[in-house]
């Protein structure tokens, strides 16, 4: 079999879209949840968010929230996780954010869950290295600091973060 690996441009974006969602059917099968937000028929952002239990088998979670509490999700305690944020550059600091967290927050609540946490840098730099948005983008929507974490690693990396939480019940 001959392999050929191609750079991602936008000429093979069909490609990249058509692997993640038939083949790889990570849409399909409920791997990756979340919302889009839509401007003017336009998509403008993005907010992973998914059942911790789920999101506690993603790579990125394996990799870089080892120290977050994973007991606290179980049967008994439903939590939904939101994991990232991605805003269009010409979108951002219009609330869109905001709307994202409210619409998860009602979403979660509908469904059942108790709380809806996340895992905001304890020092929000810019949005490129901080996709989980600053600490008072939730405080100013209810959550509250449920755990502050000081993962390092191997000198690999030193992230400092914080889980909040939001009680939906």
């Amino acid at each position: 079999m001959k392999v050929e690996i191609r750079k991602l441009t936008p000429a093979i974006l069909n490609d990249y879209l058509h692997f993640f969602e038939t083949d790889a059917h990570y849409v399909n099968n409920g791997m990756i949840q979340g919302y889009l937000a839509h401007a003017d028929e336009k998509v403008v952002g993005w907010c992973n968010a998914n059942t911790k239990s789920d999101c506690l088998n993603c790579t990125s979670w394996l990799r870089f929230k080892t120290l977050v509490n994973i007991t606290e999700s179980t049967p008994e305690i439903k939590v939904k996780s939101i994991f990232c944020f991605v805003i269009a550059p010409d979108m951002k600091r219009k609330g869109i954010a905001t709307q994202f967290l409210e619409r998860v927050c009602q979403d979660a609540a509908n469904d059942g869950f108790d709380y809806v946490e996340a895992y905001p840098d304890q020092q929000f730099t810019n949005t490129f290295n901080a996709n989980m948005g600053p600490l008072a983008l939730y405080i100013k929507s209810g959550f509250v600091i449920h755990q502050e974490v000081n993962d390092k690693y191997k000198g690999i990396y030193d992230m400092k973060y914080f889980v909040v939480r939001k009680q939906l019940r």
